[in-house]
């Protein structure tokens, strides 16, 4: 759950996202806003506090604000995005077969550098990619608007798609009145009472 510290850092990365938007005129180089508008975007998304309730038009407003960040990085370079966004220097995913700092050195090598991220690949998949904790986070956030959407109109999310595809069985976790956890099978509807430590082989979607 997110502090009131939380809002109020929201709130202006948001003032400074909308600064940078209006103090753009037609006569000026457009980069150095593009990049303004960029960082503060990612920090809006990163920042933007939890709501109890998820309505049709948050859900759409975020999912747009959110496309519309990720199309403006795709107006910039590998090269340009780096200096905006460092790599994490965690040099040992060699060890852990995760993401590092040379994982996404050598994939961003593998790139035209003259080219903006949007002519030379898919701008999520560069994300995803990417190496770095407020970009790993932005994602995180982008894919749950998404599937916030999916949901309000009655689809599965996109986990629970990936399950179904390939037969990988998957439950919720409801709590009744009485503060007594229970799970429901999404495929028979069955549902049984949780008692004991929940086995690693069940895998809850939320």
């Amino acid at each position: 759950m997110r502090t009131v510290k939380d809002t109020d850092k929201y709130l202006m990365y948001l003032k400074a996202f909308q600064s940078a938007a209006r103090m753009y005129s037609e006569d000026q180089d457009i980069k150095p806003f593009i990049k303004k508008l960029i960082i503060y975007g990612v920090k809006v998304v990163n920042a933007k506090p939890e709501t109890e309730t998820i309505t049709r038009e948050e859900s759409v407003n975020d999912f747009q604000y959110a496309s519309a960040i990720k199309d403006l990085i795709g107006t910039i370079t590998p090269g340009e995005f780096v200096n905006i966004f460092p790599i994490t220097k965690d040099f040992d995913g060699h060890k852990y077969q995760s993401k590092d700092y040379f994982y996404t050195r050598d994939y961003i090598r593998s790139l035209p550098v003259d080219k903006t991220i949007g002519e030379s690949t898919d701008v999520m998949e560069f994300l995803w990619e990417y190496w770095n904790w407020e970009i790993t986070h932005f994602i995180v956030n982008a894919f749950s608007y998404m599937n916030n959407l999916r949901r309000l109109e009655g689809q599965p999310s996109m986990m629970e798609e990936f399950c179904e595809e390939r037969g990988i069985q998957t439950y919720t976790i409801h709590t009744d009145q009485k503060g007594q956890q229970f799970m429901v099978d999404r495929q028979t509807g069955k549902s049984f009472r949780v008692k004991k430590k929940r086995p690693r082989y069940l895998k809850p979607v939320s």
